[in-house]
């Protein structure tokens, strides 16, 4: 066939529209929203479960998209240079660079993957049937190139970040930030506390905000209802979960709202357990905040890599993580330290180091705790017994904290007593070393 203008106005369309599809297709799969997916999956759509099932093994959505952008780019570029060659041009190589560039970068890059981005959570599921055909039509080469995008992203870090130009670096620039405005009181502790979280967040994993199962209220299954009325109303609780056998085995939960209606008070609970909702220990708090407002859970079952409860979860858990405590209907005001002398306090274990730190101006050091009895787990490297005391120095003076109220799992109240720095406005802000 002979190589017109013609020939090449059929021509070359078809290839941009394919290109176009797959560079769309990329970004859109990347982009798109995983738990949404994952909710129409859910529901059945075979079509969501594979956008779902490809944005997990983003190397197979670059393999097959890179593979058609590139065999496309090889076909567009090849009929424009033969052409420009044809017609004698004497600059035919610059000529079908020029011609070319725009073509490929403007029509079949940016404009789709602008318009893909956009739409990415409603076009994924239409477009992970061609996707994965692609991959596993080519699949010798498709697997690769996979090879290759897996070291790649090794190298330079997860796929869809790169291409999607996601900047995981912000978050320790804003952290930085934090660290320089807290010596430079800029920033009030409560508000750098509250940021910290926010930038913590999605790195959360669900079982450092779960409540453990030693202080969950539980309800065997076996019980009647007038028996899990009087649990409701001795502990004050909206819902309980309930296990069945052992406190390790939670098989739902109720609602105490479900038992006003019955008739009869001597039946058992059963009929009125809503299923329980399990998640894994690693789930981050993000995508768990996200998969409870779709499914609309208010509590869920948190288990662990063998399938057994560690703990619970409730929607009011997972907020509390970005701005702190909430009181609600049912909580007692009790202060987490008294004023015992000048420089003394007797401190609940469980008051935050930030809050400490506000409250007291004790310059605690911050790290991988968030609570008083954290802090003095870390330095003991064991649970103290009562009247344990440790010394320890920060910028604000030698401490000596005394266990003043312990049990055999935790540390529940603190005695802190300062003894001031000699000039108290001298300070570095650097951790001291605990004396022994």
């Amino acid at each position: 066939m002979e190589l017109t203008l013609t020939t090449l106005a059929l021509l070359i369309p078809p290839f941009l529209l394919i290109e176009g599809f797959f560079s769309g297709s990329e970004i859109a799969l990347l982009s798109a929203d995983k738990l949404t997916l994952k909710a129409r999956a859910g529901q059945g759509s075979q079509r969501a479960k594979l956008a779902l099932e490809l944005a997990n093994h983003p190397e197979r959505i670059l393999s097959s998209t890179l593979l058609m952008t590139s065999l496309c780019v090889i076909s567009i570029s090849s009929l424009i240079s033969l052409y420009v060659h044809k017609i004698g041009s004497r600059h035919a190589d610059l000529i079908a660079i020029a011609i070319t560039s725009p073509l490929v970068v403007l029509l079949g890059e940016l404009i789709p993957k602008t318009i893909y981005q956009k739409y990415a959570t409603k076009l994924a599921p239409w477009v992970a049937p061609a996707v994965q055909s692609i991959f596993w039509i080519f699949y010798p080469v498709t697997r690769i190139l996979s090879g290759y995008t897996s070291r790649l992203s090794r190298l330079l870090g997860p796929i869809e970040e790169l291409l999607t130009g996601k900047r995981q670096g912000m978050r320790e620039e804003i952290r930085q930030l934090l660290s320089y405005s807290r010596k430079e009181s800029e920033i009030k502790s409560s508000e750098r506390k509250m940021i910290k979280r926010i930038f913590d967040f999605k790195d959360t994993e669900a079982k450092h905000a779960l409540i453990p199962l030693i202080k969950v209220e539980a309800i065997a299954e076996a019980s009647t209802i007038a028996e899990a009325l009087e649990r409701f109303k001795s502990h004050r609780h909206s819902r309980m979960p309930v296990f069945s056998g052992r406190i390790d085995n939670i098989v739902g939960v109720l609602e105490i709202s479900d038992l006003f209606l019955a008739a009869d008070t001597t039946q058992t609970i059963r009929a009125h357990i809503t299923p329980a909702h399990y998640v894994a220990e690693t789930q981050s708090l993000e995508d768990l905040l996200q998969e409870m407002r779709i499914e609309e859970s208010e509590m869920v079952v948190v288990v662990d890599e063998y399938g057994g409860a560690v703990g619970v979860l409730t929607f009011e858990d997972i907020v509390e993580e970005i701005v702190g405590e909430i009181s609600d209907e049912h909580d007692t005001d009790v202060n987490t330290h008294k004023q015992m002398g000048e420089n003394s306090w007797l401190v609940q274990a469980k008051m935050e180091i930030l809050q400490i730190n506000e409250d007291l101006k004790l310059e605690l050091p911050e790290g991988e705790y968030e609570t008083l009895g954290g802090f003095l787990l870390q330095q003991f490297g064991r649970i103290p017994e009562l009247a344990d005391d440790l010394y320890f120095n920060t910028p604000a003076g030698s401490l000596k904290f005394t266990v003043r109220k312990a049990s055999d799992r935790q540390i529940e109240l603190v005695l802190i007593e300062l003894t001031p720095s000699p000039s108290r406005d001298d300070r570095d802000g650097h951790e001291a070393t605990p004396k022994d």
